[in-house]
């Protein structure tokens, strides 16, 4: 696609605001959680919680839902503190920020 062509810069443009939604979002995280008693080392961890969000919700929608999509999901962590939006973001920077699970592979050898 050329980068002039009227396409182009509308797609640029809902990417950008899209970009300023996210960051309007992860700052209103960043803020919320210390009220609901959560407490990160690492900051940057709400912005790698909310990036897997992002990815499982809207992968493979087209620029305008990804724009909706995030609108609403501002509106709702404002208006609703009890969403499952909400908690579904919990569950993200709660899954970053568990200790990784040690699995015990047992390898049984059968001898012929």
């Amino acid at each position: 696609m050329d980068e002039s062509s009227p396409e182009y810069q509308e797609v640029a443009r809902i990417s950008r605001l899209c970009e300023s939604w996210e960051e309007r979002i992860i700052n209103q995280v960043r803020n919320a959680l210390p009220q609901r008693g959560i407490i990160l080392q690492d900051t940057e961890d709400v912005k790698r919680a909310l990036s897997m969000y992002f990815f499982e919700h809207y992968e493979n929608k087209e620029p305008n839902q990804r724009l909706s999509f995030l609108r609403s999901t501002f509106r709702v962590l404002q208006q609703n503190p009890q969403s499952k939006r909400w908690n579904d973001i919990i569950g993200e920077i709660q899954r970053l920020n568990s200790p990784p699970s040690v699995f015990l592979f047992i390898t049984l050898r059968i001898d012929e």
